[in-house]
Formats: structure tokens, sequence, C-alpha cells
């Protein structure tokens, strides 16, 4: 007999979206764990790369499939070069200048500036600054319909320098099936970077 959650001396099936009954913290902790229990829009951790000294750091399984959200996180301990985000499509790396972006960075000084691009090669995500630590978040969105584009949005801020937000597109409707960060000026990369999904609401 499998356990008993939410009613006493009644064994009921417990699944997401579908739970009934009065539960302990118990009884939760134990359905979350199997992923039984309807909690809407919690981060879920696919995978957590640290490295070391590195150019790109691609992600080659971010289930797609499963969500239609992704977000990821980066703490970078030398910003060595500027960085971006490029997209494989069934496999294939888009490196074409096919991107769309807009951005703007606000310095520590008091200074603003925004740049823009409809054609460019990848979806910057911070300007680089020698020897700076930097950190931020991404989302991303619709990167496993096929039917449609692949968007992000996001935020980083850099060490003695001041922050960039911004959103970018890859305007061509494709699967996205990995993710690449990748640093443009072909020096180091040396951080980590967690990527998550998050899950529906439907």
């Amino acid at each position: 007999m499998s356990k008993e959650f939410g009613y006493i001396g009644k064994e009921v099936t417990q699944a997401f979206r579908d739970n009934k009954g009065i539960f302990t913290p118990q009884d939760i902790i134990e359905l979350d764990q199997e992923n039984k229990w309807t909690n809407f829009g919690q981060l879920e951790l696919i995978q957590t790369q640290t490295v070391s000294s590195v150019t790109d750091v691609d992600f080659n399984s971010i289930d797609e499939n499963i969500y239609n959200v992704h977000f990821a996180t980066w703490q970078f301990e030398k910003a060595v070069g500027r960085m971006d985000i490029r997209f494989y499509e069934n496999g294939v790396i888009e490196t074409g200048n096919v991107y769309q972006y807009a951005r703007q960075t606000g310095q520590l000084d008091g200074t603003f500036a925004e740049s823009r691009s409809t054609g460019f090669g990848g979806i910057p995500i911070d300007v680089g600054m020698t020897n700076k630590q930097s950190q931020g978040y991404i989302y991303f969105y619709n990167l496993g319909d096929s039917t449609k584009f692949s968007f992000a949005s996001l935020q980083s801020f850099i060490e003695d320098y001041g922050f960039t937000f911004g959103s970018g597109v890859l305007p061509q409707t494709s699967l996205v099936d990995k993710i690449r960060f990748r640093n443009v000026d072909t020096a180091n990369i040396t951080g980590s970077i967690s990527l998550y999904g998050i899950k529906e609401y439907s």
C-alpha cells in the first residue's frame, strides 16, 4: 500500500495539479520531492557549470521540451571581455548576424548610454571589463517552441563600472535545444553559470 497523503484512513493518489485533503508539512515536503505537489512557478535546477579560463560555456541539455521559460544566473570572477548569448537550433549553433537586441548601460559616474542592433552575432549580456567581477541573470522564452521566436531579457552588474539591462531575440522560428555563453573577445571565462527551468502555470 502506498503512503496516504492528505487523508486519514483513506488512500488517495496525489499528483501535480491534483492534490486532495489536508496535508502536514512533512506530507508537502515528500510530495514536492516526488514532483507531485502543486507549486506553480518554482525554479528547477537543470545544471550548474563552474569553469576556469574557457572561451565558451555550452548548456547542451536544457529540457526545452519541459520548460517554456528558462532562467540563468552567472557570477564571473573576472569579466575579461564582452559576453553574449548564442542559440543552437536543432543542434546547430546560429553564428550569423541575425540576432536583434536593445540595451542600456548606467555607469557609476552617472553616465548613461544605449546600444541596439537588428543584425548582431549574439545577444549581449554585459560590456566586459578587465579583471572585474560580473554577475547577472537572464530569462529565456519559447526556446522549445519551433513555431515562435526565441526571446531573452537580462540584467547584469560589473564591479567598478555599473549595470546593463536589455532584451534580445533570435527572429526566426526554430527549436532551440542548446545555449552558449560566449566571450566575444576570445578571452577567458572564470566563474559559474546556473540554468533553471520555470514550472508552467498551465
